[in-house]
């Protein structure tokens, strides 16, 4: 390998193991400005002399030989012999400098950990020189972006945005002022997709305190964002629920009376009659269910908690929820009825809108599963059941208010559960696959 004036040229005596692993590091350009020049080693089958031949760098067995090159400036001495580095500091030029084996162990180790941290950092790290060109990067920035290395070393930064001139803008602010914070962007991805990010910058400078290029670290902000979008819009669901859910109890109280009345006066009603009104009921019984949920979400009360059974809690639903026929109950209770502690009115609730769930999802039947075990600390509820599933992409998303898969519902029977379990301590897991069904998991705390 040739000089070059551009760089540090660097010669190695010592052609052991940590040559060559000294020698890989170099290769990758990126990350250290500096040329290796040559190997020298009295044994030439030693692997990292082999590994330079191979590489077409050059060797000798002689160190003195390095001398010739006019713009050494140094030697990494790594033969462990403490000799070796007093005979070249004998007969080096004045100009080369020596890094002795002590040395070069200490600085290897820099640079292990060093990478190690930038390795490990989760954020998008990317160096890039005064005009704007990619230098280094870690893993984190590969995966994000879709690039592969190769791709992006060499390339401007700027470029793997949406707007390459704000881009451009932060770059500069850093060079001017040392450094640049939460200045936003949005990366553009190989793949096509936009991800918002928050981007983070500080000038790097030489001993001289020349700007020598700019580290700057991005951070995904979508979960921010999302976080945002859903405060605004729980604020508004707070505004508008609580006022409509009490315009809808008054008009829903007067059907259900009215439909109490009907039944106990027309005793004599045709089956067609009965089986209108029994339609009528349900649905208003459904009506009041969605504004009880609303109620529940906008003013979820502190739990009373004590211990119960969650088993009686569980037969108690299941005498006063209707079964469609078609639908087959397997109750796989533990032994020994352990106890939770929950507020029973909240656990109730949350626990009735997962079954309610569970059968509304087998509509041409199935068989739904209640299953109750205990582990440490805690008692686990599973709700299975055999019907039409949940997507992934839904998955991710039906514990957020108003969301919902169904025709009808307005997405709250869920949002309501969630808040109501962990209110409680305890936590809600969902399992499900297209046409094979879902089961939904309860954890709940014990008393300590």
């Amino acid at each position: 390998m040739k000089e070059d004036k551009g760089k540090l040229n660097i010669a190695i005596v010592g052609g052991g193991l940590r040559c060559k692993a000294i020698l890989k590091m170099f290769e990758a350009e990126h990350i250290l400005t500096a040329n290796i020049v040559g190997v020298a080693d009295i044994n030439e089958n030693a692997i990292g002399f082999k590994y330079a031949q191979k590489k077409g760098i050059f060797t000798t067995k002689n160190y003195g030989d390095f001398y010739k090159f006019r713009d050494l400036n140094l030697i990494i001495e790594l033969t462990n012999d403490d000799k070796v580095p007093e005979q070249i500091i004998k007969t080096k030029p004045t100009h080369v400098r020596l890094m002795d084996h002590n040395i070069a162990r200490l600085f290897w180790d820099v640079m292990v950990y060093t990478r190690g941290l930038i390795e490990s950092n989760p954020d998008l790290l990317v160096t890039f020189d005064k005009d704007g060109i990619i230098t280094d990067l870690n893993e984190a920035t590969i995966k994000a972006t879709g690039y592969k290395l190769e791709e992006l070393i060499g390339t401007p930064f700027k470029n793997y945005f949406t707007d390459p001139e704000r881009a451009e803008q932060g770059a500069m602010i850093a060079v001017k002022r040392g450094k640049v914070a939460n200045y936003e962007l949005v990366m553009k991805c190989k793949s096509g997709e936009e991800i918002p990010v928050s981007y983070n910058a500080i000038a790097v400078r030489d001993a001289e305190g020349n700007i020598r290029g700019v580290l700057a670290t991005a951070r995904d902000i979508r979960h921010v964002w999302e976080k945002l979008a859903r405060s605004e819009k729980l604020a508004v669901l707070g505004r508008l629920s609580g006022g409509l859910a009490h315009e809808l109890r008054q008009p829903l109280g007067v059907m259900n009376n009215a439909i109490y009345f009907l039944n106990m006066t027309m005793t004599d009603a045709n089956e067609v009659t009965r089986e209108y009104l029994k339609i009528l009921e349900t649905e208003i019984q459904n009506a009041e269910r969605i504004v009880k949920n609303l109620l529940d979400f906008i003013r979820t009360r502190p739990p009373e908690r004590e211990e119960v059974v969650v088993e009686q809690i569980i037969e108690g639903i299941l005498d006063t929820c209707r079964i469609p026929k078609g639908i087959n109950i397997s109750l796989q209770f533990q032994a020994g009825k352990p106890l939770a502690f929950v507020d029973p009115n909240q656990m109730r609730q949350a626990l009735f809108n997962l079954i309610h769930n569970a059968i509304q999802a087998m509509p041409k039947g199935g068989e739904l599963t209640i299953r109750t075990g205990n582990r440490a600390n805690s008692i686990t509820i599973d709700i299975i059941d055999s019907g039409y599933g949940i997507s992934s992409e839904d998955l991710e998303k039906i514990f957020e208010p108003l969301y919902t898969t169904k025709a009808r519902g307005i997405g709250m029977g869920l949002s309501v559960t969630k808040g109501l379990v962990e209110a409680n301590g305890g936590t809600i897991k969902v399992k499900s696959e297209i046409n094979k069904g879902s089961t939904f998991t309860v954890n709940l705390p014990t008393k300590k």
